[in-house]
């Protein structure tokens, strides 16, 4: 199970890997705005293609 996480994880960019570390250490639920800001993103679209990505794997 573990090495398929890390394959899963290696397919990853760089802004994937963030929301998933950031969601997955946030205590309560977060706004797509507060997303955004807290890992830099530098728009809506860009963080809207991150998480529809997300959602396909």
């Amino acid at each position: 199970m573990r090495l398929i996480l890390i394959a899963q994880l290696n397919r990853l960019d760089q802004s994937e890997i963030d929301v998933i570390k950031y969601l997955g250490t946030s205590t309560t639920p977060v706004t797509r705005e507060q997303l955004r800001q807290d890992i830099t993103i530098s728009s809506d679209s860009k963080l809207i293609n991150v998480l529809q990505s997300l959602q396909r794997r």
